[in-house]
């Protein structure tokens, strides 16, 4: 495996691991990967897909990644409630290479807030 690490979060190069053709189905997912940190803007991303999920319910918004910041990630659980919405929010730590492979690749969208 040749992947490159800055940090520990973002990739520079690529990793032959990723690029890896993955064969699951895709799911009407919108996937974020990202600190649950209010500088990350995952509460816009929240309200962004609050409107795609008035329309089509049947889509899910998925957050992976480590909360940082407990008082804005309750605060995200609340704008959740009050839009209605279904968000899978799974909490993990570091990710491993195959997760995220296959995590990439059952969502339809990634969205970058």
């Amino acid at each position: 495996m040749s992947c490159l690490y800055f940090n520990m979060f973002v990739y520079i190069g690529y990793c032959d691991e990723l690029l890896k053709p993955v064969n699951v189905p895709c799911e009407p997912i919108a996937l974020t990967m990202a600190r649950v940190e209010p500088i990350k803007g995952i509460h816009d991303l929240t309200t962004a897909f609050a409107k795609v999920a008035s329309k089509y319910p049947q889509w899910r918004l998925r957050i992976i990644d480590p909360v940082i910041d407990r008082e804005y990630f309750s605060k995200l659980v609340n704008l959740v409630n009050e839009l209605g919405l279904v968000v899978e929010l799974k909490l993990i730590g570091s990710i491993n290479n195959s997760y995220l492979a296959e995590g990439c690749s059952r969502a339809s969208i990634y969205a970058l807030p």
